[in-house]
């Protein structure tokens, strides 16, 4: 999807959707190819207030983290469009599944591994995935 489709495709699921500037450019293309995309991925930000966090990333890991940003207000927030640091290393036999959209996936293994940050959207969900957090 280009970046428009992107974010009327969840308006059209009744998101109530903001952006932050400049999303649709920030990416890391220069790291490597993003798409043909097969999957989502989806984490809980383990913080609170983590909108800038999951935007620019720190040191070690630049950002964008995602493309969309999940608060617990219900707002989702456009961070990025391309490749971004929200995947990264999955088993190559769970790739391999997600990239074919076979219905049935394996149970990964971990022999081989496959960057997946170039197929796959990245949700962050503002949660501190500690069983505790509360998520209305």
């Amino acid at each position: 999807m280009t970046a428009d489709q992107f974010l009327k495709a969840l308006k059209d699921e009744g998101l109530k959707v903001e952006q932050l500037d400049g999303w649709r450019t920030h990416n890391r293309n220069h790291k490597g190819a993003w798409g043909p995309v097969n999957g989502v991925v989806i984490h809980h930000t383990a913080g609170r207030n983590s909108l800038r966090f999951v935007s620019t990333g720190n040191a070690a890991l630049p950002g964008p983290l995602c493309h969309t940003h999940l608060a617990k207000s219900g707002v989702a927030t456009m961070v990025g469009h391309g490749r971004a640091n929200h995947a990264g290393m999955f088993a190559k036999n769970a790739f391999d599944a997600m990239v074919a959209e076979k219905s049935v996936h394996p149970r990964p293994t971990a022999s081989e591994t496959v960057d997946a940050n170039s197929r796959t959207y990245g949700l962050e969900i503002e949660n501190l995935g500690d069983g505790k957090d509360f998520y209305p």
